[in-house]
């Protein structure tokens, strides 16, 4: 069964955590189409996943993608998941 989370990554907005961070969540690496791009001031980017996965891969760019902190599953749907300061 899948899921409809929201993602919120207005932890890492440019005014919360300078210089701000994108992060790529889900997939098996950044850019597959899995997964999603999160721009840094997003606070409501919905992502369709499996209900029972275990967690969802973050990686955040800093000039480069660099893997970020897992998202613990399961996940319900309508969930909304609030992405975690990244520290470079």
């Amino acid at each position: 069964m899948s899921v409809t989370i929201t993602l919120d990554n207005s932890a890492n907005s440019a005014e919360t955590n300078p210089p701000g961070y994108s992060l790529w969540v889900g997939g098996q690496q950044h850019g597959d189409p899995a997964g999603v791009k999160v721009d840094k001031e997003a606070t409501a980017c919905a992502l369709t996943t499996a209900a029972d996965l275990p967690f969802l891969a973050t990686w955040y760019y800093n000039y480069s993608w660099y893997s970020g902190t897992n998202i613990e599953g399961p996940f319900t749907d309508g969930q909304v998941v609030q992405l975690k300061k990244v520290v470079a």
